[in-house]
């Protein structure tokens, strides 16, 4: 398992994720550069808002990623379908509640078009400090 799929936690009281298939995460983007109203996204060649993509050069550089978790042991909490860059801090964690975080009927506006790409890609580096991402974008 890599190590950006275990988080190391210290627990104050008893664990009680078990149960429970996935997790919302919520981390900072330590790594971002500086906040920007206008970005182009790495599944679109378009220049969109930033509040209408997933970019995270953000005013308030906040994550958030529902992950699997596939166990527990002692303090350590082991998940896949990580998307998070290595070493983010974690600032909060949730379990995943589809009855409270499913939405129905969703619209997903300029990204509809995109969707075959984000099955594929999952970031180009381009919003990393001191990296471009890949040439034309």
């Amino acid at each position: 398992m890599e190590p950006s799929s275990i988080i190391s936690l210290l627990i104050y009281n008893k664990l009680t994720l078990e149960g429970f298939s996935h997790l919302i995460l919520l981390y900072h983007f330590h790594l971002s550069a500086k906040a920007v109203l206008k970005v182009k996204p790495f599944l679109d060649k378009k220049e969109h808002g930033l509040f209408a993509t997933r970019a995270p050069v953000r005013p308030k550089p906040i994550g958030f990623s529902v992950v699997k978790l596939k166990r527990v042991i002692g303090n350590v909490l082991y998940i896949e379908d990580v998307d998070i860059v290595h070493r983010a801090p974690l600032l909060d964690m949730k379990p995943y509640v589809p009855v409270f975080n499913a939405r129905r009927d969703c619209q997903i506006g300029w990204l509809e078009s995109c969707l075959d790409k984000a099955r594929n890609v999952k970031d180009d580096g381009k919003f990393l400090p001191g990296r471009k991402g890949p040439k034309g974008a």
